[in-house]
């Protein structure tokens, strides 16, 4: 027992002091690590040592889930494609992962589990990597996320996807704009989005 403490004690000086080698030395010799020292890990807030723990150590556990937007922040793709296997992203998760920014990594999430929370949607197409939006656009929004998306009033994704929509999603999106109550918004859609202009006719006047 006190050679364990001992052990505890020079692992979490370790953890402290940032010395990401010998923490990974460690991880790659005994595997497994105490509860104490898994608290010191997220404690420590320091990068090399949580991507040494999060992508050197089976990524199962409520620690994982709990701590879930700096596994996103930090895991690597295979890490994540392990996590992926026991583990869904809520909100906060999400969030972190479009603020890595990384296509290849967001794609293969979104690839998996394509339905976005209504706030991590939200923060995509306000705070989300132009790259990442379109991304999803064309892969991923489905019929009943539509009248959030117009909603959001972010014209610039409005006025892009409406140009790649199909006929049958221009018909959504073209009853959704019919019956927005912001007619501000709706009177600019009609302006600058031409492609939906005439799905906007009803009894040969515009909507």
């Amino acid at each position: 027992i006190n050679f364990m403490r001992k052990s505890n004690e020079e692992l979490i000086k370790i953890i402290s002091q940032g010395q990401v080698q010998k923490f990974v030395a460690y991880l790659n010799a005994k595997g497994e690590i105490s509860e104490a020292v898994k608290k010191a890990v997220f404690k420590s807030k320091k990068p090399g040592i949580l991507k040494a723990y999060i992508n050197n150590v089976f990524p199962a556990g409520s620690e994982f889930y709990n701590h879930q937007d700096l596994v996103a922040r930090y895991a690597n793709r295979k890490t994540l494609c392990t996590y992926y296997l026991y583990h869904r992203f809520d909100t906060i998760g999400q969030i972190e992962l479009i603020k890595r920014g990384v296509i290849r990594i967001f794609s293969y999430y979104v690839g998996r589990s394509p339905k976005l929370t209504k706030e991590a949607f939200a923060f995509l197409v306000s705070e989300g990597k132009a790259q990442l939006v379109k991304y999803y656009l064309e892969n991923c929004l489905e019929a009943e996320d539509v009248k959030d998306f117009i909603e959001f009033g972010n014209l610039k994704y409005i006025k892009y996807y409406t140009k790649i929509a199909t006929a049958s999603e221009l018909e959504v999106v073209a009853t959704v704009v019919c019956n927005l109550e912001d007619k501000e918004l709706k009177a600019q859609i009609i302006k600058e989005c031409k492609e939906l202009r005439p799905w906007l006719f009803v009894n040969g006047e515009m909507c």
